[in-house]
């Protein structure tokens, strides 16, 4: 609307617009879903509560990325709410590893991963993302174990006839059956 009405909007404010009207559906989103409106340019997302840090990055060499629709169903309210519920509330095994999931691990993951897409090195970001979907597997799905366990998104990760054309690959967002991403070993692998 911005550009079609010539409102001038910069895009840090059509994101915020887009995020306020997704909360006036009650869709229960997070803010990250609105860096849609950078397109290819890979973005870096710092948070401290409700404010968001956006920091473009731009790869050395060019990283050929899948994004695939899984065409299953699941239920992101319900898997949010049922991790904010467990991060924000009690102590327990499943609390404490979801903190450190989503806290420390995922932080260190995530600055190894921005230094890895900056020097354009999709062997690393692969692995990367293998080790992202390690560890929410192995911390995070037990918050919300019957949309988190995702049969379909596993058997498309695990998929023998697809590992010798990427470099890894995990669950995208709330995760769940919904989409999946992988690093392609290159263009001829990303278009097989």
């Amino acid at each position: 609307f911005s550009q079609i009405y010539n409102l001038g909007l910069t895009r840090r404010q059509e994101m915020e617009y887009a995020y306020r009207g997704e909360i006036l559906t009650s869709s229960g989103c997070g803010r990250m879903d609105q860096v849609c409106a950078y397109g290819e340019t890979p973005v870096f997302l710092t948070f401290d509560a409700d404010e968001m840090e956006i920091e473009e990055l731009f790869p050395r060499q060019p990283i050929y990325m899948i994004i695939a629709d899984l065409n299953k169903g699941k239920n992101t309210k319900k898997i949010l709410s049922d991790l904010n519920h467990h991060f924000m509330k009690g102590t327990g095994q499943v609390q404490e590893r979801l903190r450190y999931a989503l806290g420390y691990a995922n932080k260190e993951i995530l600055m190894d991963a921005k230094q890895a897409l900056q020097q354009g090195d999709s062997a690393r970001l692969g692995q990367l993302m293998n080790k992202a979907q390690r560890l929410f597997d192995e911390c995070i799905l037990p918050a919300c174990p019957e949309e988190l366990t995702a049969p379909t998104l596993h058997e498309v990760l695990s998929c023998p006839d697809i590992q010798d054309l990427i470099w890894g690959g995990k669950g995208v967002g709330s995760q769940g059956d919904g989409c999946v991403q992988f690093v392609a070993r290159g263009l001829a692998e990303q278009e097989e």
